[in-house]
């Protein structure tokens, strides 16, 4: 408990501190690998993991999250990571499950659409913003099984349960990957 699994850089140093600050007796397990600390994470052998999921460089980083998709793990907090030349790098505070939260406003929901299609999509944000949820960010990569779209909807705590039964009820082609607050 408490053990954090990261490849050492100084980017992800800067973002073990700033992600972990409310895990109690936090210990650091470094690797070679993305893929070692997913399957430390997974396997139970750590309970959080590190891993950059975007930059301004880059963009979106679908490696990774095929990473997070294939080893089935949650996203429980982000942070942004000034790096060179004014651009940044978020990284993804990663474990087995989501932990037990009290949604508030202001923390983003993360979700997973496969497949991508486009009907399906509107119909998600539709619902989303009827429950007040705003959508803050959209992407696409390629996963295991195809297209997805990825959809983080910063969240109204009054009407998520409401928004989860739909999600639940409705859309079986989606899945929560993320509940956390963007540092």
């Amino acid at each position: 408990q408490g053990r954090v699994a990261y490849v050492a850089n100084s980017y992800t140093e800067q973002a073990f501190m700033e992600l972990t600050g409310f895990i109690k007796e936090r210990r650091v397990a470094y690797f070679h690998g993305f893929e070692d600390v997913c399957q430390e994470v997974r396997n139970g052998l750590c309970e959080y993991g590190i891993l950059p999921v975007e930059s301004t460089a880059d963009g979106i980083m679908a490696g990774l999250l095929r990473l997070i998709e294939l080893y089935d793990l949650r996203i429980c907090a982000l942070c942004h990571v000034a790096t060179q030349q004014s651009g940044s790098t978020a990284f993804a505070l990663v474990r087995a499950t989501l932990p037990m939260l009290q949604p508030a406003s202001g923390q983003c929901i993360d979700v997973l659409l496969s497949p991508a299609l486009p009907s399906d999509a509107s119909r998600l944000i539709a619902a989303a913003a009827l429950c007040s949820h705003d959508l803050a960010h959209a992407s696409t990569y390629t996963g295991e099984d195809g297209e997805l779209l990825r959809l983080r909807f910063t969240i109204d705590a009054d009407t998520f349960y409401p928004f989860l039964l739909y999600l639940q009820l409705f859309c079986a082609d989606v899945t929560p990957i993320g509940l956390y607050t963007v540092k």
